[in-house]
């Protein structure tokens, strides 16, 4: 199973999903870690100048964590969980800051 984690530092969780620029995914197998690797998060900051609308940004984030069961963020707004919820993915809210501790 792979759980993502959205992160500013890659080494803990951010609370505002939208202005994270990465993806932290952890592959779970039989309850152990066995591989982790980051992957950059659209954001704000890269629909600046072209606004597509807020279904097709949301979607944009959902789409490089498309083979993940579940995200951890500290925060997102609604039109996020819901593309999350639309792509498959489990949106997980929690106040656990480290990215090691919540997977």
């Amino acid at each position: 199973m792979k759980i993502a984690a959205v992160s500013e530092d890659l080494r803990t969780i951010a609370q505002h999903f939208g202005r994270a620029p990465y993806f932290v995914v952890i592959t779970v197998e039989e309850g152990k870690v066995v591989g982790r690797d980051t992957r950059s998060k659209p954001g704000h900051r890269d629909f600046v100048g072209a606004d597509p609308g807020p279904a097709a940004k949301h979607g944009a984030m959902a789409g490089p964590i498309g083979d993940c069961s579940a995200l951890l963020a500290g925060g997102m707004g609604s039109g996020d969980l819901a593309a999350m919820e639309a792509a498959g993915i489990t949106p997980v809210l929690t106040d656990e800051g480290d990215i090691e501790t919540a997977g």
